[in-house]
């Protein structure tokens, strides 16, 4: 997994960047008058200097989500590298002008290949990285602060207020937890009268690049927003993220099954006319939907669960539901990011084209909200 991968290589390169430190003063987040205070999710008070000298983001999970909670993009210096997707022909750059630039940067060309000497060059204020990748870079004296990725919703609002705060925008981060509460209630009040039969089972999955398949397990983030827009996770035991067979996903029997943004093969249609595919309930009824792309590479974060809760909640109840999702998703891009899309952005937002035949998808589409199979 490219996690690791990423992982393995930072502990090979900490023996070079300790020779690299012996040779300059470590860098650490000081103590200045009128700075501010802020806890990662070690629980690490770390004191950011005002006026903030700008983050650095060194892993495309982190980035979208600092944009968006933070709304203040010349708060970054630079970064390792953004999806190609969320670039060509999405919609980050185009909410952000200028992001690609950053993206470009040489000195950090992949996620993979993080050049610690030109990090300590830099001189930032902070450098975001995910807690269990932290360690090497602690080691060097850089000034790391720690982002949780546990599975839970409290996460996603301790990151939008680590963001938040660490850009000068505390108060943002209030208001999108309480738009983020408001818009899951919105939902729940729809879907919470629910029987347990009325409640399909889904598989959220990804198609690796080597054919392997990865589910989202029942401890994951994916199966708790499940359950808020009624459904349920068909996979009931296991670790949060395992590799799993197609015949024992077979023997799950999804009603529906969603395909990761980040999947290997993007057309929902594709994978349900395609062996072992074909053969799956799901695939027989057209129940093969791939997730939306939002604004980059997924629905996520601060802003983009509730539309993510709102979407699946519309997929599995459409008689239940009224499609109010895209005019949703261009009030939330208009309101917290101050973006108005246009009809093709919210198209490909929303993964109209990968999707196209799939069951009932043609309310999220620009013509019309009927519910007619194609």
């Amino acid at each position: 997994m490219a996690w690791r991968v990423l992982s393995w290589t930072l502990v090979a390169m900490t023996g070079l960047a300790l020779a690299i430190a012996l040779a300059r003063p470590p860098i650490r987040l000081a103590e200045p008058s009128g700075g501010r205070q802020i806890e990662d999710s070690r629980h690490r008070t770390i004191s950011v200097a005002t006026p903030f000298p700008g983050s650095m983001l060194l892993f495309p999970p982190l980035m979208a989500e600092y944009f968006l909670a933070t709304a203040a993009p010349e708060t970054v210096l630079a970064t390792t590298s953004i999806n190609r997707a969320s670039l060509d022909g999405g919609l980050l750059d185009s909410v952000f002008p200028g992001i690609g630039k950053l993206a470009a940067n040489r000195t950090f060309p992949t996620p993979h290949a993080v050049n610690l000497e030109a990090a300590m060059a830099a001189r930032p204020g902070a450098i975001f990285i995910m807690a269990w990748l932290a360690p090497p870079l602690d080691a060097i004296g850089l000034p790391t602060v720690a982002v949780g990725s546990a599975p839970r919703e409290e996460m996603i609002f301790a990151n939008a207020q680590l963001f938040a705060k660490t850009a000068g925008r505390p108060d943002r981060a209030a208001t999108l937890i309480r738009a983020y509460q408001q818009a899951m209630t919105d939902v729940a009040g729809e879907v919470e009268a629910l029987g347990d039969k009325e409640r399909p089972s889904l598989l959220d999955l990804t198609i690796m690049a080597d054919g392997g398949i990865r589910v989202q397990g029942p401890q994951s983030l994916s199966s708790r927003l499940m359950a808020r827009a009624g459904g349920r996770n068909a996979l009931t035991s296991g670790i949060s993220a395992p590799r799993l067979s197609a015949e024992h996903i077979l023997s799950l029997n999804p009603d529906v099954i969603l395909l990761a943004p980040n999947s290997a093969t993007t057309s929902a249609k594709t994978v349900a006319d395609t062996a072992p595919w074909n053969i799956f309930p799901a695939s027989r009824h057209s129940r093969v939907y791939r997730q939306p792309n939002g604004i980059a590479s997924g629905l996520g974060g601060i802003i983009e669960s509730p539309l993510e809760v709102r979407w699946l909640a519309e997929l599995l109840h459409p008689d239940r539901l009224a499609p109010r999702l895209r005019g949703l998703m261009a009030e939330t891009y208009r309101g917290n990011l101050q973006f108005s899309p246009s009809e093709d952005q919210l198209d490909h937002a929303l993964a109209i084209e990968e999707n196209r035949g799939m069951a009932r998808y043609q309310r999220f589409a620009r013509t019309g909200t009927s519910d007619v199979h194609p």
